[in-house]
């Protein structure tokens, strides 16, 4: 009886009380005094654990001056499982519905990825997590022939693990006050955090190709790892040729040449997913921070660590415009062509995910920042909408405001973090889910639009 009645609680809702669970368990350790170098209200610390969890980055408090060495350690468990969570929870539950095969395709746009969803669970995971830990140790150590060089030893282990694990699982807490900044011209350390957070945000499936492309050189990649990896490769040098156009007599002013590239690449990398930065967001002018708002809103791939509506549907959308646009009645890439069910579901990912930034941006977070004095900085919607679309990406990056919210803001925030990481996969599963078919259809009509 037991084992039925937890078959019909729906996926969903294993999600939500999984991630709910840990959050609120996250909360509670770090807001312990022995957690902390000095207390923190709970709302702080629920904050802190919410950003962790949902691998955003978005702090309202110092990191390194706040959590001793058991914070430290309880923030690298919940952005380990934070990240890992979303990959182990979505596979189990793809496996559970390999016989949905809308859900599949809606997953990984292409059925030839469903080869790699029929082996045993146990085995899947296990080989996730290997994925995981030996890309994570070799950050890790690749970052200690760096840190050793400045720090002592526990304190070089200590930044190379936390790093490691935070850039791979794109969460971008930093136990650096000014993230990476004073790292701004440093093509080694910047380079290994960005190849982790890369990685992080392919995706598991993308990465297991990549591993086999390795291994066999005649080995072909599925459409879905196509279509992420040149998404991902376009977004990453597209982002940084104008970060780069905007801020070299700005920004980059007194940088090399060199510096200005290394700059331009790293921010275009982090924006996306990580929530790091080498340069102060502040210098930045609108029209640079306006791309990094398009790059956080679109986020990492599918099966990641990363948030946004992810690469594949930024895809799907651009090509379906670009084909209209040149009067193609199907959208078309590799030689294939993108379903109308990919289209539509494509579709609704991103209007629900507008919706949801105009009821927090306009309806909310403005309502209760009105009277407060954030209001009186300049540019102070932007700010905002910077912040928010930075919380529902699962970003992190910021214009300073964070820790200057009020509570009631920030707990706005801490819903779009949540709701960035697994709303819009409970939103498809809600539908998905829904068995009941329309036997019937009312008469076409054509209607006047643009």
């Amino acid at each position: 009886m037991k084992t039925n009645y937890l078959k019909k609680i729906p996926p969903t809702l294993w999600i939500i009380a999984s991630f709910l669970i840990l959050i609120i368990l996250g909360a509670v350790s770090l807001y312990l005094k022995s957690s902390t170098y000095k207390s923190i209200s709970f709302i702080d610390a629920l904050f802190t654990s919410t950003s962790a969890v949902c691998v955003t980055g978005l702090a309202v408090v110092d990191t390194p001056t706040t959590f001793n060495h058991q914070g430290r350690l309880i923030l690298m468990l919940l952005m380990q499982i934070g990240g890992l969570g979303v990959l182990t929870i979505t596979s189990f539950i793809m496996i559970l519905l390999t016989k949905n095969r809308h859900y599949l395709n809606f997953k990984v746009i292409d059925e030839t990825l469903t080869q790699g969803l029929k082996f045993e669970f146990r085995k899947f995971i296990l080989r996730l997590f290997k994925f995981v830990f030996v890309i994570e140790f070799c950050g890790a150590l690749f970052l200690f022939f760096y840190f050793y060089q400045k720090y002592d030893l526990l304190n070089a282990v200590e930044l190379s693990i936390f790093h490691s694990i935070s850039a791979f699982c794109n969460a971008g807490f930093s136990l650096f006050s000014n993230s990476l900044e004073n790292y701004y011209n440093n093509w080694y350390l910047l380079g290994v955090i960005s190849i982790l957070i890369i990685s992080g945000g392919l995706g598991f499936f993308v990465l297991e190709e990549i591993y086999e492309k390795i291994k066999k050189t005649k080995y072909k990649f599925s459409f879905h790892s196509k279509v992420v990896i040149s998404a991902t490769i376009f977004l990453i040098f597209f982002g940084a040729l104008l970060i780069f156009i905007f801020e070299y007599g700005c920004a980059f002013i007194d940088y090399d040449f060199s510096t200005k590239i290394l700059s331009s690449i790293f921010q275009s990398i982090t924006s996306r997913t990580a929530g790091f930065n080498s340069v102060n967001l502040n210098s930045f002018n609108e029209s640079t921070l306006l791309i990094i708002i398009v790059l956080m809103f679109i986020g990492g791939s599918p099966g990641s660590c990363a948030g946004g509506i992810k690469t594949t549907t930024f895809t799907v959308i651009f090509f379906s415009i670009y084909s209209k646009i040149i009067g193609k009645n199907n959208s078309q890439l590799f030689k294939r062509t993108f379903s109308k069910d990919t289209l539509n579901k494509s579709v609704i990912l991103i209007i629900s995910a507008l919706i949801l930034l105009f009821i927090c941006v306009f309806m909310l977070l403005s309502i209760l920042e009105n009277h407060h004095y954030i209001k009186e900085l300049n540019n102070y919607f932007f700010k905002i909408l910077f912040e928010a679309v930075s919380a529902f990406g699962t970003v992190g990056l910021s214009l300073g405001i964070t820790s200057f919210l009020s509570t009631g803001a920030k707990i706005i925030v801490i819903l779009l973090m949540f709701l960035g990481r697994i709303g819009l996969l409970t939103f498809a599963l809600i539908i998905l889910d829904a068995n009941e078919k329309i036997e019937y259809s009312y008469p076409e009509e054509d209607l006047m639009i643009g």
